[in-house]
């Protein structure tokens, strides 16, 4: 889907499944969501187009790590990360973290419970583990979980899982709080989940260039993410607002 009018386009991977209020599809199949409209204003500022391609998460990645797509919406940094992507770094650290105020949006992971369960966590373990926890498939989180031993072996996306959350099939399901929220109003379930009090994982989520992109387009990058800084700052707040009171359960 072309979100603006150039000579060209930059190709853009989202994930193939809506996560309200960040990226959804409209009833005319068009790309939208907080992080779609903060890109396509980044874009605009700098008098350019993007073509939003989706697909499986893991396909993304491995589409941006050969150069197939130019940039992936949005992803974690972790240092095995920069393998496969470019985020936005300070320029004389390309080895360190990315530049935070360049970052797209903050999250904040929760674990979601039975309203009865038996799961807790302390900030650093988990204590009543049954049936294991479950993530969306290749996040950072997904990956934490199977490191400590309390990932649930299947591949359950947020609402596959959170639905199983409700009927206390699984200890818990970790999501982003936004999109956890939606899902459980979207499914009609609010009255039979509930939040563990303290939050799992918080990170900044950047738009992610291929390095092919990158290195093609040093400027070009550098000022898309520089506009979505400043995008951030100044809309996201209203962004934010605007997608919770228009999505639909």
């Amino acid at each position: 889907m072309l979100l603006s009018a150039s000579s060209w386009a930059f190709t853009l991977c989202i994930e193939d499944i809506d996560y309200p209020p960040f990226t959804l599809s409209n009833e005319r199949d068009e790309q939208t969501g907080l992080l779609i409209e903060m890109v396509q204003l980044a874009v605009a500022e700098n008098d350019d187009a993007i073509m939003v391609l989706r697909y499986p998460w893991k396909r993304c990645i491995d589409k941006l790590r050969k150069g197939q797509v130019d940039a992936l919406l949005a992803a974690i940094w972790s240092p095995e990360r920069d393998a496969w992507g470019a985020f936005p770094k300070y320029p004389d650290q390309p080895l360190t973290a990315p530049d935070r105020r360049l970052r797209l949006w903050s999250e904040e992971y929760r674990v979601f419970v039975p309203l009865q369960g038996t799961l807790r966590y302390d900030g650093e373990h988990f204590t009543g583990l049954q049936t294991g926890i479950g993530a969306p498939p290749g996040y950072v989180v997904w990956q934490r979980l199977k490191d400590a031993g309390a990932l649930n072996g299947s591949v359950l996306q947020p609402k596959a899982g959170l639905r199983l959350v409700a009927l206390n099939r699984l200890d818990g399901y970790i999501a982003e709080y936004n999109i956890g929220l939606h899902q459980l109003q979207a499914l009609g379930i609010s009255e039979q989940v509930t939040l563990l009090p303290q939050v799992y994982h918080a990170d900044d989520a950047y738009l992610v260039f291929s390095h092919q992109f990158q290195r093609a387009q040093p400027q070009l990058t550098q000022a898309i993410w520089q506009s979505l800084g400043k995008i951030r700052r100044q809309h996201g707040k209203r962004l934010l607002a605007k997608y919770r009171s228009t999505q639909k359960p």
